[in-house]
């Protein structure tokens, strides 16, 4: 229950950074998206009900408009990778089932291996 307070707050932090992301202040909305990006591969599944409801933030960030060709590439992208996992949840569960694996793995202690 307490993680799921903790997640709402996060993600209303997230939404506001979105909003403000104008300007030479686009790297809220990049960082934002980063942390949606990470909160729905490896975090509760919460976090995808969360995303989910921001969906219309997260698809108008698609065509995001600013000065710099490079701030505008990294955060149409992003968000059009993290829009593409929320409408297609096979390919979203898919990836979550993957990045669990990898998780997993890291975590199993590896044998040394011996010269004999």
């Amino acid at each position: 229950r307490e993680s799921s307070v903790i997640l709402v707050e996060v993600m209303s932090v997230v939404w506001e950074r979105l909003r403000d992301s104008r300007g030479m202040q686009w790297k809220h909305g990049k960082f934002a998206l980063q942390i949606i990006q990470e909160l729905i591969l490896h975090g509760p599944l919460g976090a995808v009900a969360e995303a989910t409801d921001g969906l219309d933030r997260i698809r108008r960030m698609k065509w995001y408009e600013n000065i710099r060709a490079i701030a505008t590439h990294s955060i149409r992208s992003v968000a059009t990778f993290i829009y593409g996992l929320l409408v297609n949840r096979s390919r979203l569960f898919a990836m979550r089932r993957i990045c669990a694996q990898r998780r997993k793995d890291l975590l199993k202690p590896t044998r040394l291996v011996r010269d004999p």
